[in-house]
Order: structure tokens, then sequence, then C-alpha cells
């Protein structure tokens, strides 16, 4: 089963989607053969949106099961603030990610001059450390694109697996669920999120796995989530996650 859990419709080049828009994004995912998608607008354009809409347009396509979550920008010191968001809202997954470290957002294009003022192996040990501190914070289903700190080619002095060793210790040991993000591919470092040596190694510790494009455009949901799942299956996943509800299911891949 081929599944997209990583969908956006908000954010980045507009902040309205059309009817026939939320509609395209089911198209297209069906015309490349998924069986499942998650929205997960970004928490900081939530209030944006209306997830009926999406709803509605889902019943017209009764062959692909819709979810609609979100995606948390984790930054420690916002539990609290998370977590009252979090219960007044049913979401059926919510995925957390960290784009910035330290107020640095290390994602961002125009921020690039900023990687000048970090040695770059305490960058990523940094960004680990968050990653490590929202898998414990109990608030996530999802930790979203694992390894997003290589996204424009820095490479730290130490073994990059090395330094990702606290996130995974602490994902595998709350239980949670890493997505195989297939954006990557699309910017600078031209990879998956996880890689795949981080990725077998997230098998190995038995830390379950979901599928993402990372949409922002109707022709984006599915993007390359074919490739993804053969990567999956080479690192020895033989199931991909789903949810409803906050329950995750495990469903034969492919």
């Amino acid at each position: 089963m081929l599944v997209d859990y990583h969908v956006h419709t908000l954010g980045h080049d507009t902040f309205h989607r059309s009817d026939e828009d939320l509609a395209l994004y089911c198209q297209t995912a069906l015309s490349r053969g998924l069986k499942e998608i998650g929205f997960a607008e970004h928490d900081y354009y939530y209030f944006d949106f209306d997830p009926e809409r999406i709803l509605v347009q889902a019943r017209r396509f009764p062959e692909l099961n819709v979810r609609v979550g979100v995606e948390v920008d984790f930054v420690p010191g916002r539990e609290a603030e998370i977590r009252a968001f979090l219960k007044a809202r049913p979401f059926d997954f919510v995925i957390g990610s960290v784009h910035q470290v330290d107020g640095f957002s290390f994602d961002e294009e125009r921020d690039i001059p900023k990687y000048a003022e970090w040695e770059t192996t305490d960058l990523f040990r940094r960004y680990y450390s968050c990653v490590a501190q929202a898998a414990v914070s109990g608030l996530f289903d999802i930790i979203g694109h694992l390894d997003l700190i290589k996204i424009f080619n820095f490479v730290p002095l130490q073994d990059a697996l090395e330094l990702a060793w606290p996130a995974l210790a602490a994902i595998s040991a709350a239980g949670l669920c890493i997505e195989l993000n297939t954006n990557g591919r699309y910017k600078p470092v031209r990879d998956f999120y996880p890689g795949q040596a981080l990725l077998t190694e997230c098998r190995r510790l038995g830390i379950p796995l979901t599928l993402g494009s990372d949409a922002h455009q109707p022709t984006d949901v599915g993007r390359e989530v074919r490739l993804a799942a053969a990567l999956a299956w080479r690192a020895g996943y033989r199931k991909v996650a789903t949810f409803s509800n906050r329950k995750r299911s495990l469903v034969p891949l492919g």
C-alpha cells in the first residue's frame, strides 16, 4: 500500500485553495497509485485552514482514504502551548518537526549565511538534541523529515549517524514513527529524509515508518513516493504506518 502522510494546502505560496484545488490533491494521489493521504497543515497556518472543506471534496473520491492532521514546529519550551493546541482539535495524526535551532531557521535559503556562525558538528548535535526532546515530549505520532539538517549539504566532521543517535534512541523508546520524506530530492542535498544509512538504522531499531511528499502543490502529492517505498523495502521495511484518531496501524508496504 502506498500512502502520503505529509500534504500541505497552505503556506509558502498561497493561503487560499479553491475547492477545485482540493479535489486535484485527491486526483493526483489516485493517479500515483496512493490509497491514503494525510493533510497536515503547519500549526502556525492552521487558523486559515478549514478541514471540513477537504473532507467534503474527499467524499468525491471514495476509493481514497483521507486523514487530517497537523505538522507542529517543535521548539523546546513550547510544550504547554502545543499540548493545548492539540487538545482542542480532533486530529488523525500529528507530525513533530524541528525547523529551527536556537532561533536559527536552518532550512530557510535566506538564512544560509548564518551557517557561518556555527561549527557544523555542534549544529547537527544541537539539532538532534531538539529532535530527541520532541520525541520524549509525548506530543507527537510522527517525527518529520528526520535529518532535515542536511538540507544545504553542510557536513559535520563527526559521523552524522553517531550525532543522530540520541534522537533515534528517544524515538525508539517513545514508540514513535518516522516518515520517509521525498522532498529532500528537490533540495540542494538531493536525498531523501532520512538517507539510506539512517533509514537502515531506524529499521534495525524497529522504528515504524510512513511515507510523505511534503507537498505544497496538488501536483506534488505522492511525488517519488513509489521510489521511497522501494528504498524502504531495501532497508528492510515491509509495512507502512497509517493513522486514524491518533491510533497507528501497520499495513503491507508497496
